[in-house]
């Protein structure tokens, strides 16, 4: 009986066919697993270029739109900066928050400032656009703040998530 567990024992021992096999289940978890974390990196990072566009589209629009903006429809430009960055993203659930010339009000909205250092002070002009200390002109300012939430598809893409932080402020100054 020994004689056959022994014999069994040798061709189970000399038998190599299986250890691909087993070799190949030890090595595919952590393969899957750095897949994964690749693929929401991918994600990620996709997110923020797509919320950076959006902003950019933003910025644009209050470059060019954002001179001629008063008191009275400083709640309209608000309103259309919103619309374009969702819309460039794709995203209604973005939180665009629009600031002019340093303020959430419309009060400031018909002033002219120099802006100096960081973060940014403000120094209003009046109604007009003069020289400022560092020898730029006033002008109005629109500042863009957009976040948004990365949702990985699995349990640890938190860290890609950390990686391309889906938040991000522009000032723009007007033409």
């Amino acid at each position: 009986m020994t004689m056959r567990v022994r014999s069994a024992a040798r061709t189970l021992c000399a038998d190599k066919r299986a250890v691909a096999l087993i070799e190949f289940a030890l090595a595919l978890p952590p393969l899957l697993i750095l897949l994964a974390i690749v693929i929401d990196l991918g994600r990620a990072y996709h997110a923020r270029l797509v919320l950076l566009r959006a902003l950019t589209a933003g910025a644009l629009y209050a470059f060019e739109q954002g001179s001629t903006v008063t008191s009275a429809t400083a709640t309209d430009l608000r309103a259309s900066i919103t619309t374009i960055v969702q819309q460039s993203a794709d995203d209604a659930s973005l939180t665009v928050t629009i600031r002019l010339n340093g303020q959430a009000g419309s009060a400031n909205a018909d002033g002219y400032y120099c802006t100096t250092g960081y973060p940014v002070s403000w120094t209003t002009t009046g109604t007009k656009s003069v020289s400022c200390p560092d020898h730029t002109m006033s002008a109005k300012f629109v500042a863009i703040h957009v976040s948004g939430v990365f949702t990985p598809f699995f349990p640890f893409g938190s860290i890609a998530g950390s990686m391309f932080p889906l938040t991000e402020t522009v000032l723009v100054r007007t033409k």
